[in-house]
């Protein structure tokens, strides 16, 4: 590259962060508008005091609130299968103070359950009230088995996450996967929150600004979350996790920045290694496709590259000791569960393809249990990664205690 094209280049990178940083600066003051609606403590009085939430009446009806950083454009939401309906597609359906879970369950930073609301035996949607997010974010539970008949019993946590850019958002599991079915003699706690319109478990930079600009999903998902599932809905302390592309990435981060939390992480089609190759820029142009600030996320990858490491699973092998991590992909090219005529995949999964094989080098040089399957032909699609997760589940059943 030429004198002239690397100045150019930087001379781009300072106004789109400074651009950047302008809109960030102003999304911080906005952030306290889209927040829990009562108030009286945490950040500038936002959030309810612990005593006012305990006092709360189980079933009361509780007016919806919108939910942060979700896809932008719902749509309505038929009944497909055995889905459960709710009026838009990715978006939570008004509920009650809660009737199933503790009304007093409460994060140490004051997150708690605004609603909650049973959408058949099983399943039962939250909406969480969250400093760290700076507003509400919705979560689906589906319950143990023996749920109801073990009123006192703990249960082990199986962590579900979306990728990017999916207008299902908390509910992708729901309606891409036979999840349901698959897990209906599980006692175990099945969790799928919303992670965001881009999919990152990750603690976003706001570039300088932090928790002021909101999105914390790294505390959200890793300290807010487990804490009211544990306090609220009777979670035990075992847990796995897995999750499909951006998701991929943020189950491997979550069990390498938090070491000893999850005894199985599974990546599918993920990118475990966020310096590898193209991922960087694949990243940093993730946000402009959702309408976002760019990157509010990490900062530039070569500016802020000690914030890029500082988030990147690849750089922490050493957390990922004693967790069983398994990375899947395929190559692109249209596959055995792919439309006939397909014309395959070009784009997303040889990305994703070359982060995972840079990250299973990597973690078998440093010794982790990690089992890879590079299974050849096959897209970014839900086929693939269902697949995936059915061949998955004994180890999950094995990370969690439960027979396979």
């Amino acid at each position: 590259m030429s004198r002239h094209h690397t100045s150019a280049r930087r001379l781009l990178r300072r106004k789109v962060l400074a651009t950047g940083l302008a809109i960030g600066t102003f999304a911080a003051v906005l952030v306290p508008a889209t927040g829990a609606s009562a108030a009286g403590c945490g950040f500038l009085g936002l959030f309810p005091c612990a005593n006012s939430i305990a006092s709360r009446v189980p079933g009361t009806p509780v007016t919806p609130v919108n939910q942060v950083n979700t896809y932008p454009d719902p749509v309505p939401n038929p009944k497909v299968g055995s889905v459960p309906n709710t009026a838009k597609i990715g978006k939570m359906d008004a509920g009650v103070v809660p009737v199933i879970g503790k009304v007093s369950a409460q994060a140490d930073d004051g997150a708690y359950v605004l609603y909650e609301k049973q959408m058949d035996a099983r399943t039962v949607d939250l909406m969480i009230s969250s400093p760290a997010l700076g507003g509400a974010a919705a979560v689906r539970l589906m319950l143990p088995k023996d749920w109801s008949t073990s009123p006192t019993a703990t249960w082990p946590s199986m962590y579900l996450l979306t990728g990017g850019h999916d207008a299902t958002d908390y509910q992708t599991w729901s309606w891409n996967t036979h999840i349901e079915q698959y897990t209906a003699n599980a006692n175990a706690l099945i969790v799928m929150p919303s992670v965001g319109a881009a999919g990152f478990v990750t603690n976003f930079w706001n570039y300088g600004l932090g928790s002021l600009g909101g999105y914390q999903y790294d505390t959200y998902l890793a300290t807010e979350l487990p804490q009211i599932l544990q306090r609220g809905y009777r979670a035990g302390s075992k847990a796995v996790v897995a999750g499909i592309s951006s998701g991929g990435y943020s189950s491997v981060a979550l069990a390498a920045l938090h070491p000893g939390r999850f005894a199985v992480a599974a990546s599918y089609s993920g990118l475990p290694d966020t310096q590898a190759g193209n991922t960087a820029i694949t990243i940093e142009l993730m946000p402009l496709v959702m309408w976002q600030v760019p990157l509010a996320m990490w900062g530039d990858s070569i500016g802020q590259w000690y914030i890029w490491n500082a988030n990147n699973p690849a750089a922490h092998l050493s957390g990922l000791k004693g967790t069983k991590v398994i990375i899947s992909s395929g190559n692109g090219t249209a596959g055995p569960l792919d439309p006939p005529g397909s014309s395959g995949d070009t784009l997303m999964e040889p990305i994703v393809l070359a982060s995972s094989q840079g990250f299973v080098q990597k973690a078998s040089a440093a010794g982790l249990d990690v089992t890879a399957d590079f299974y050849g032909p096959g897209t970014h699609s839900w086929t693939y990664w269902e697949r995936e997760w059915v061949r998955s589940w004994p180890s999950f059943a094995a990370g969690l205690g439960i027979p396979a």
